[in-house]
């Protein structure tokens, strides 16, 4: 349904009254604001539909929607360089937050590495016990 509406939405030349919509925007400093609101004398249902918008946003259930909305926009305007730019420096920010997730998950492996014994008691029992050192020491 969101799908539908957001394509809609974007095409449509006169204008409407919304039930929900989100707005977000960036200031000079490049601080990200966001604006959002809902309107039940509209429809009764549209704090409902402004969580669905909400949840479709947040999770990146409109990216192909809005690629393909952007993609036909920056066409009309003779922009098609502008266009391969745009999506180049998103592939630059999407591979930048992918690395530093990446640096986060080693970092957290690592802090729980120095947690970890180099040698646990049950395996320096069974050393005495057995007079042999288990497999898993030497890994």
């Amino acid at each position: 349904m969101l799908r539908r509406l957001f394509k809609k939405l974007f095409r449509s030349s006169k204008k409407e009254e919304f039930a929900a919509e989100i707005s977000y925007k960036v200031d000079a400093e490049g601080d990200i604001w966001l604006d959002f609101k809902w309107k039940s004398d509209v429809n009764k249902n549209a704090a409902k539909m402004f969580s669905e918008l909400f949840v479709e946003v947040s999770s990146g259930g409109l990216v192909d929607s809005s690629l393909e909305f952007l993609e036909n926009k920056f066409k009309e305007m003779g922009s098609e360089e502008d266009y391969d730019g745009f999506l180049q420096y998103i592939n630059l920010l999407q591979d930048i937050k992918f690395m530093e997730q990446m640096t986060d998950e080693i970092e957290e492996q690592d802090e729980d590495d120095d947690d970890q014994p180099l040698i646990r008691p049950t395996e320096v029992a069974n050393i005495i016990e057995t007079g042999t050192v288990n497999d898993s020491l030497n890994n």
